[in-house]
């Protein structure tokens, strides 16, 4: 057992069926919908963490897994999510490092400060506008909304998780975190499940 989890097990094979019939077998639910995602993933190949809930743990009790691989880079398992994806869903993306970061394999979108405009109530367009330049894009891009020093992001600490019931544990990890990686990058898109074909890699950027 980790934290609510239970059974967490490291899945691995070359054929799909191998894989979805062993996760079927011992209590995962794999559909037909994600069968074409999972035969993706073992032909090239890649591994499965899968996990479930202890018994009696409610959804509101998931945690983040943190977890090491030797990837060259940070990658999101974008594919998985296209089963469950909500059209035009935003994507936000933090990276903190020893630099500056940027997509590998998608473009990177720079909104024109001019086609963002506000009403007199303070909304604005900048959602759809991000969606429609993305599509224009080919639907895989990514906005660079934030590239910054840690340490000018450090103030803005005491202005998160504000009512969180372990608010001070997780401000003090961030506190923790800023000082390891000097540098934060945060990236945003949005997509709907068909434009999620595609793993998004990032890199250091000069």
């Amino acid at each position: 057992n980790v934290g609510p989890y239970t059974d967490i097990i490291l899945v691995e094979g070359q054929d799909p069926q191998e894989v979805i019939t062993f996760l079927n077998d011992n209590g995962y639910l794999v559909t037909e919908s994600m069968r074409p995602i999972f035969e993706e993933y073992s032909s090239e190949p890649q591994r499965f963490l899968a996990v479930q809930l202890q018994p009696n743990v409610q959804v509101k009790d998931i945690v983040p897994i943190r977890f090491h691989c030797p990837a060259p880079g940070p990658v999101i398992p974008l594919r998985l999510t296209q089963v469950a994806a909500l059209p035009e869903m935003g994507i936000l993306v933090f990276i903190a490092a020893e630099q500056r970061y940027r997509p590998a394999n998608f473009s990177e979108l720079v909104v024109p400060a001019e086609q963002v405009h506000f009403d007199n109530q303070g909304r604005s367009n900048y959602f759809p506008l991000v969606s429609k330049l993305i599509d224009d894009l080919g639907g895989l891009a990514f906005v660079t909304e934030r590239a910054q020093r840690a340490e000018n992001i450090q103030p803005l600490v005491d202005q998160v998780f504000l009512g969180v019931e372990d608010e001070e544990e997780a401000r003090a990890e961030l506190a923790r975190l800023l000082r390891e990686r000097p540098f934060v990058t945060r990236l945003y898109t949005r997509m709907s499940g068909h434009e999620m074909v595609v793993d998004p890699v990032f890199s250091p950027s000069d």
